[in-house]
């Protein structure tokens, strides 16, 4: 209701119903900065980090001079759930869906609950983080940000270990020399993963009765009997490939065939490439139903308890909290 009521305050009609005065709002509904508009609104805080406090105050309209593109991106998706991080004391900016369903139990695993820190995790749907990092560059209302997104690399043939160790994401690369400074830290995978689900299963992978438990929330039941009997064994999975259910068994050969070839040109490392498979295995069946895969692990209350948690994510979390 009080959205609705402000929207007929703010209205214009063909600039002929402008009020002749001003009117404040002070809030913490994001229903309302939902609808407020960027130009209309300022930031609020305290400042307790001397001896006194002192209010700090910003200009979200002088804020965005000259960052017409970032405005333009956050009018249009500064919705209810998004408007949530003005007034959050810690953002979190992720990139899907299953981040955003699983954090919170990996702050209660750190044990820290994400609401006593007042913390706003933002699904933005994509990399475009750029947009939502400009609110906190150089805002007198500092805010820390932790940017938790996507390695991207490509596992080709010819891809060795020594490949993705040296990678660094073109998007992040941007990032880091657009946002300099010292309240944004930036975290992706490092343990061999290109997505969250990939690393996930990476640093679960060893622990056979995890790696199973994962492995049967994301492939189809037809597979269940072949993840109970081969476990998390590379080679008893290849060399029962022929045992596979037929609507998978080009699928999981294919990911079978790549580890193989990884293992034979960069011998040194086949333990990794043995667990490469089964995170790309898990990456690949829960591709189209993130949601649902992480909204499965968050509800087993036995897996979740014992999930270790990816270390790029621990090490961002922990960064924030300081």
């Amino acid at each position: 209701m009080a959205s609705v009521t402000f929207k007929k305050i703010n209205k214009v009609y063909d600039g002929k119903d402008e009020l002749n005065q001003q009117i404040f709002v002070t809030t913490h509904s994001s229903n309302i900065s939902a609808v407020a508009g960027i130009d209309n609104m300022f930031m609020l805080a305290y400042d307790r980090s001397g001896g006194e406090a002192k209010c700090k105050e910003q200009s979200l309209a002088s804020h965005f001079e000259g960052k017409d593109l970032a405005k333009r991106h956050l009018t249009k998706f500064l919705d209810a759930t998004r408007s949530d991080m003005l007034f959050a004391d810690k953002v979190i900016l992720v990139e899907g869906i299953a981040e955003k369903l699983l954090l919170p139990k990996f702050m209660e695993k750190l044990g820290l609950a994400y609401e006593d820190e007042h913390i706003s995790i933002v699904e933005i749907g994509g990399k475009h983080f750029e947009h939502f990092i400009e609110i906190f560059n150089g805002n007198n209302v500092i805010k820390k940000v932790l940017c938790l997104t996507d390695n991207d690399f490509s596992w080709s043939n010819s891809a060795k270990l020594s490949d993705y160790t040296a990678h660094i994401p073109g998007h992040i690369g941007k990032l880091r020399e657009a946002f300099p400074i010292d309240n944004l830290i930036i975290k992706t995978q490092t343990d061999g993963g290109r997505t969250f689900e990939e690393e996930l299963f990476f640093a679960n992978v060893t622990n056979a009765d995890k790696a199973k438990s994962l492995l049967k929330i994301a492939l189809s039941d037809s597979l269940h009997e072949f993840i109970s009997t081969n476990g998390n064994d590379f080679s008893k999975w290849n060399s029962s490939r022929g045992n596979i259910d037929g609507r998978s068994k080009d699928k999981i050969g294919s990911i079978l065939d790549l580890c193989t070839v990884l293992a034979s040109n960069d011998g040194t490392h086949k333990e990794f490439y043995e667990r490469l498979f089964f995170a790309n295995l898990f990456l690949c069946y829960a591709q189209n139903k993130k949601g649902d895969v992480a909204l499965n692990i968050l509800i087993d209350d036995e897996l979740i308890s014992r999930l270790e948690i990816p270390r790029y994510i621990k090490e961002g979390l922990e960064w924030l909290l300081r």
